[in-house]
């Protein structure tokens, strides 16, 4: 399968969770195979069985026909079962991601200003994040931030850490598998989620002193749970956040700059 019609194949998921379809993503991997992703579309169907009941207190008045509502075994649907290592990304797809991306972020709102802690917090909170300025290297899938940007996360304690992506940081999605390409491209999955990736991957979670606030050190799970929450308010379906985030839980270790 190559990648136009694995993205055309998310497009379909997409709908049919639209229509409220119970979609499941489940990824199978191990240390010698390269992962396998399977997508499915589980329905449980009710059915109306007529039972007769003998009732024994006539003084209720209850009717010895007694309807019961028994359910059927779920129904599992395959609708995509594909091995990772066949999905292959080159730089040219990359570098249009990142086209995209910019494209759709520069229709959203911007920050006018550099907001102070509380507003940071207060603006975190909304489901639709106001958008980072990028702008990308020459032609290359490389972007830089054209200014900083601070996000507040209420993941670790209930008064919140508010993390800082600086100026002229580099991003290039490296520490993002290459599954995680198609599934953004189409959906212009927002560029925050993957900056803030990138930030605590490549510096192993420990930020310098002016780039969190309270300092703490992050572990990658931790990194890989900010991601998560961090598309859950960029209007990203529920499926692809899972299938995302099984991803960098399962294949990102690589990638993660231990830094002791």
């Amino acid at each position: 399968m190559n990648i136009e019609e694995l993205e055309k194949t998310f497009d379909e998921i997409d709908r049919l969770e639209s229509q409220g379809e119970n979609i499941e993503v489940y990824f199978d991997s191990d240390s010698i195979s390269s992962g396998n992703l399977e997508i499915s579309l589980s329905q449980t169907c009710d059915a109306e069985i007529i039972k007769s009941t003998q009732v024994n207190n006539m003084k209720e008045n209850l009717n010895p026909n007694v309807l019961s509502i028994e359910r059927t075994p779920t129904i599992k649907q395959i609708l995509l079962d594909i091995s990772t290592s066949e999905i292959k990304v080159s730089d040219s797809y990359k570098k249009e991601v990142w086209k995209k991306a910019i494209e759709n972020d520069a229709k959203l709102p911007k920050l006018k200003n550099s907001p102070i802690d509380d507003e940071i917090c207060e603006l975190s909170k909304k489901d639709n994040l106001t958008q980072p300025a990028i702008r990308q290297i020459r032609d290359t899938k490389y972007v830089r931030l054209a200014e900083d940007y601070s996000y507040c996360s209420h993941l670790w304690n209930t008064k919140g850490h508010i993390l800082t992506a600086p100026t002229g940081f580099k991003n290039d999605l490296a520490s993002i598998p290459d599954i995680f390409y198609p599934l953004i491209k189409r959906r212009q999955l927002s560029t925050v989620p993957a900056v803030f990736h990138d930030l605590l991957y490549k510096n192993g979670g420990v930020l310098e002193d002016n780039l969190i606030r309270p300092k703490r050190k992050f572990n990658r799970k931790e990194a890989d749970d900010l991601f998560r929450e961090l598309m859950g308010k960029s209007e990203v379906k529920k499926w692809r956040i899972k299938a995302a985030y099984l991803a960098v839980r399962l294949f990102s270790f690589p990638f993660w700059k231990n830094k002791g």
